[in-house]
């Protein structure tokens, strides 16, 4: 009976490795889906998160970009929370947090596990390199129109001149 107890255990563990995968490739999709906005990307990566922590049933999630913030349905802050933050180029513009409304054992990181440390901080960093690929998308996108628009008011004279015969 004895010898079960590590497989009991592994069994345990890779439960948890797939919650966490899952929640994880949830996130993925939403990030590189084409027709969402920002609101849309975060409203689902916070209803993607609680099911990839150790207790989904006290867990709720909290995002907060500079000065909005999304949280889960019924949200309570509390003591027990895992927090990092968001960046673009060194620049925190937010953080991702996430609570459990109920005590529980510590383990690694007061109640959360050091995977979902680092889950949490994979999340934020590819939350972060999504914004700042759409903030880089808008100033290419910008620049080529104003460089159209320049072309357009040479073309224009160009043609002024040409019906002049200058």
């Amino acid at each position: 009976m004895n010898e079960n107890i590590p497989l009991e255990k592994l069994i345990v563990e890779l439960k948890e490795r797939a919650k966490e995968l899952n929640c994880l490739y949830e996130v993925q999709e939403l990030l590189n889906a084409p027709r969402l906005d920002l609101n849309s990307i975060c409203k689902g990566i916070i209803k993607a998160i609680p099911p990839g922590w150790q207790y989904p049933d006290i867990c709720q999630a909290k995002i907060k970009l500079r000065d909005k913030e999304y949280f889960s349905d019924n949200f309570q802050d509390s003591n027990w929370k895992l927090c990092t933050p968001i960046k673009i180029q060194d620049e925190e513009i937010g953080n991702i947090c996430v609570i459990y409304t109920e005590e529980r054992p510590d383990i690694d990181e007061g109640p959360f596990l050091k995977e979902e440390r680092k889950l949490i901080n994979t999340i934020a960093g590819q939350l972060g390199l999504h914004i700042l690929h759409h903030q880089l998308k808008e100033v290419f996108e910008k620049k080529e129109h104003t460089q159209q628009e320049v072309l357009s008011e040479w073309e224009i004279i160009l043609d002024l001149l040409k019906r002049f015969g200058v």
